[in-house]
């Protein structure tokens, strides 16, 4: 249908599993695969409804999501990484 999402993001992290960096990486690429051929299907205004859907996410979630940083942050700093690589 136009103007709606070409489908749905729901991700939680307590169901992930721990992998090495190279399975990461693989699976990775093996979505980022998927979501190419869905998004070069998916109509301009369906497109533009998952942008719109993905900013209300992150602004609902903003809260949340200055907190987790602040905690990497503080990590960083604790095991002394430089300020350069940290303003990112």
């Amino acid at each position: 249908m136009a103007g709606e999402p070409c489908y749905n993001l729901r991700v939680k992290f307590d169901d992930v599993e721990p992998m090495t960096l190279s399975d990461y990486m693989h699976q990775l690429g093996q979505q980022a695969r998927a979501a190419s051929r869905l998004m070069a299907q998916a109509t301009t205004a369906q497109k533009n409804a998952t942008l719109a859907r993905l900013a209300d996410l992150l602004l609902a979630e903003s809260e949340s999501l200055l907190a987790a940083n602040a905690l990497d942050l503080d990590a960083g700093r604790a095991q002394g990484l430089d300020a350069a690589l940290m303003d990112r």
